[in-house]
């Protein structure tokens, strides 16, 4: 078993603090079925500098704790699933890698899958909506959000040996 670092426990504490801050605090669209942020930024870190472990732990207690202290509606741990799996493929495919495939990947599996698929069909069954009509309305979303991580993803990047060479 790994020995975790203290500077690596505060690193991931500071990632949970900014995924709340970007998820809760300063989201650039929200509403009730859409939601457009930079919360992927802190997954993004999680998983380069910590794996799919570091990933999904900063995507699960990053939404469990931004749920209970900023809620937006009741808890649904749909939802954290969600935040887990994302950070869990942000983990996979740029734990110490930042290939172009490999950001391709983690942006389509991610807003396809996790946004569009997974969170419209739990937004479907908390509010007792068609899943088919939230479908519709949120394929903008991710289409959006594809973009905007892609763009975001390949332009910091660069930054990420440098960030991993100042944790050593």
């Amino acid at each position: 078993m790994r020995n975790i670092r203290t500077k690596d426990l505060v690193m991931i504490a500071l990632l949970i603090g900014l995924n709340i801050v970007l998820s809760r605090l300063v989201p650039v669209i929200n509403a009730w079925n859409m939601k457009i942020s930079l919360t992927f930024v802190t997954l993004l870190l999680a998983g380069y500098l910590y794996g799919p472990v570091g990933g999904m732990l900063v995507g699960g207690l990053g939404d469990l704790i931004g749920s209970l202290l900023f809620p937006i509606g009741a808890y649904n741990p749909l939802f954290t699933l969600t935040a887990v799996i994302s950070g869990l493929i942000f983990g996979i495919f740029h734990y110490n890698n930042t290939k172009l495939i490999n950001t391709v990947l983690a942006c389509v599996i991610n807003q396809i899958g996790c946004s569009l698929l997974l969170n419209t069909w739990f937004i479907s069954i908390v509010y007792n909506a068609s899943f088919k009509a939230l479908l519709s309305t949120r394929v903008i979303q991710a289409v959006v959000m594809l973009v905007i991580e892609f763009i975001i993803i390949r332009m910091i990047e660069p930054l990420f040996p440098h960030l991993k060479g100042m944790l050593k």
